[in-house]
């Protein structure tokens, strides 16, 4: 029996909305007051390279890895758009570090773009601006930016195909698309092992992972050409055993006390559910899934 996953069965842009406000919550927007800001180094997964010790400098890292693979430079004036910003940590960083690059974030959470607002403004960041959208239907002009990067956020694409559509369609000619994320080597046979997978990708809304060759083929059959994929699992494994021990006493606490959980199943304001921690690491241990970097450019020369 062959078991296809139905994005369109899974994917719920509202959940998914409705899943980042309540992390990032109004109340936990409203409690933050203009001097006590703690900018973090993101909300993704850690790049773990030698000299690398701790899980906020591995997350730098990975902001800057973004940066590395898209050739920004100090001088260089780019337009780069940040497809599924989420709290928009990356192009903070990135804008800090490029002043003359701007920066544009999306997400589909409004309370992750108020607080990403908050922390532009709390940098003094003037290359910056964040703003509640679909990165399937941006609405900006054809050939408007030089890059896109999307950092663990295309697995929230119900149709992956109108992802690279638009992702074409935006960019100048020449201009380099990043993909971050996690991508399948195939869909478990397995029946249990199926429906666990289609429930992980459930719970906050997202889509199925996409099988990393077919979209790479989706790219080719786009006219993207130099396209180029990085095996990042290993560099990221150490994120799964940081974030498994910091959960470590949450989860104990939760045992003993029977902590009253919200309708996704964490505290409000959590940054992460051990949950799907859990998963990610266990779906990766069975090579069913992989995590990747995607770089590809559009075809015609840069302008």
């Amino acid at each position: 029996m062959i078991l296809k996953i139905d994005d369109n069965n899974i994917y719920d842009e509202k959940k998914t909305s409705d899943y980042y406000n309540e992390v990032w919550s109004e109340k936990k927007n409203s409690d933050i007051k203009k001097d006590e800001i703690e900018i973090p180094g993101g909300f993704h997964w850690g790049l773990f390279e030698k000299g690398i010790k701790t899980m906020h400098e591995a997350m730098v890292n990975m902001n800057d890895y973004v940066g590395k693979m898209l050739d920004l430079d100090q001088d260089g004036q780019k337009k780069i758009l940040d497809a599924g910003c989420g709290m928009g940590t990356t192009s903070l960083h990135l804008a800090r570090k490029y002043p003359n690059v701007t920066f544009t974030g999306m997400s589909l959470g409004q309370n992750e773009v108020l607080l990403a607002k908050k922390y532009s403004k709390k940098l003094g960041l003037k290359n910056v601006n964040f703003l509640k959208g679909n990165y399937l239907e941006t609405g900006f002009p054809d050939n408007y930016f030089d890059s896109v990067f999307a950092l663990e956020s295309l697995s929230y694409a119900n149709n992956k195909k109108e992802f690279v559509d638009e992702m074409y369609r935006i960019l100048k000619p020449g201009g380099k698309l990043l993909v971050i994320d996690g991508f399948r080597k195939y869909i478990p046979t397995n029946v249990f092992l199926y429906r666990l997978y289609s429930f992980h990708g459930k719970k906050r809304g997202g889509s199925d992972l996409f099988i990393k060759k077919d979209f790479e083929s989706q790219l080719k059959l786009k006219g993207f050409q130099n396209i180029f994929s990085k095996d990042l699992s290993k560099n990221i494994s150490m994120s799964f055993i940081v974030c498994f021990f910091d959960s470590a006493p949450m989860i104990l606490k939760s045992i003993i006390k029977l902590r009253k959980k919200d309708k996704f199943g964490e505290k409000q304001g959590e940054s992460y559910d051990p949950g799907w921690v859990f998963m990610d690491f266990f779906f990766g241990l069975l090579k069913i899934s992989t995590y990747n970097s995607i770089i590809a450019e559009k075809q015609g020369e840069i302008k």
